[in-house]
């Protein structure tokens, strides 16, 4: 038990302390500015309704994977 409390007791003193850093690229974000891009344009192509936002939705995931 304490070999998994411990690692994350640290990992989140570790992010209260220094945080995240700022300007340094980050994958995290990049992946939520490709995701809020292309979800943008992929609502001006599909039909808007279920099988639209499905069918958007499918390829999005196709896209950032």
């Amino acid at each position: 038990m304490i070999r998994i409390l411990l690692p994350l007791l640290i990992g989140y003193l570790l992010d209260l302390v220094i945080g995240d850093p700022h300007g340094i690229w980050h994958p995290v974000c990049s992946i939520g500015k490709l995701i809020h891009v292309t979800e943008k344009k992929l609502r001006k192509v599909f039909p808007t309704g279920e099988r639209g936002e499905r069918q958007a939705g499918k390829l999005l995931v196709l896209i950032v994977c």
